[in-house]
This record gives C-alpha cells, sequence and structure tokens, in this order.
C-alpha cells in the first residue's frame, strides 16, 4: 500500500498516519494534541504538517483551477510569505503570492509572482484562473481587468 505513495518510506504505521491524516484535515493539529493523540515527537509532527503543507501548494500550482461563474464574487490579493529573523525586525526574504477565493464556493487559487507590478499581476496567467461571467472585488488595478 505504501509504495509508490504519499507514505512511501515511512516509518510509521500506516494506521497511525491515516489518523494524522483525519486530524490534519478535521484542522485539530496543535502540536500538543497531535502528540496527546498520537505519541509523535516535536520533530515528526512538524516534519509531517510541512510535508501535507508542501503536497497542497504543489497541487495548487500543478493543477490550478479557474473559480468563480456568473453573479459570483472572487476576491483577490497579493501576499508576501517569509519569515523574519528571529520573529523581530523587517522581513528578510520571501515570495509575492497573488491568490483569490470565490465568496461563495471558497474554491481558491494561488500563483508564485516575482514582484507585484500592474506588469507582473495582469493576464493572461493571472486571468487563467477567473472563470468567465466572475466579479471581482478589491485591488483596483486588477478590478479594471477583470470587469
Amino acid at each position: 500500500m505504501r509504495i509508490g505513495s504519499f507514505f512511501e518510506g515511512a516509518h510509521i504505521p500506516l494506521t497511525e498516519l491515516v489518523e494524522f491524516l483525519y486530524f490534519w484535515a478535521d484542522n485539530l493539529q496543535t502540536t500538543a494534541f497531535l502528540h496527546k493523540n498520537l505519541g509523535w515527537g516535536e520533530h515528526t509532527i512538524t516534519d509531517w504538517k510541512n510535508s501535507l503543507r508542501d503536497l497542497c501548494v504543489e497541487e495548487f500550482l500543478v493543477n490550478p483551477q479557474p473559480i468563480g461563474g456568473p453573479g459570483h464574487i472572487v476576491e483577490i490579493d497579493e501576499s508576501k510569505f517569509g519569515h523574519r529573523k528571529y520573529s523581530r525586525g523587517r522581513m528578510l526574504s520571501g515570495q509575492w503570492v497573488f491568490g483569490g477565493i470565490d465568496r461563495e464556493t471558497k474554491d481558491t487559487f494561488m500563483i508564485p509572482v516575482q514582484d507585484r507590478s500592474a506588469a507582473t499581476l495582469v493576464p493572461p496567467r493571472i486571468l487563467a484562473n477567473k472563470a468567465p461571467g466572475a466579479l471581482s472585488a478589491q485591488n483596483a488595478i486588477i478590478l479594471s481587468i477583470f470587469n
């Protein structure tokens, strides 16, 4: 069962991995909760949570889906993901990401971008994620393109 799957190479019983996936999917994923219920160490929990996050990011990037539709409102925005050294001061490094969410269906998209200039955020890559007829909210530069 493990060969060729996400679980290949894992040295944790499959029943515990499935239980971990259930907790993760149900948003019961604090380290203390998982340690108490699975008996895993902090590093194991962190590694598996990071692996699942990476899988989700890969799915967003490899299989983007258009969101919205006639009468739907798609909220869009850009963010910079990164970290601060010792959680202090200015952001040292990071990745700009442009994304959106359909208010009705909660479908989302995220696209890594080099910067947040109009030249970067404008079609065809960005508009490929908006379904025909979807209305847009936020970011006036993008709004005028979508409507």
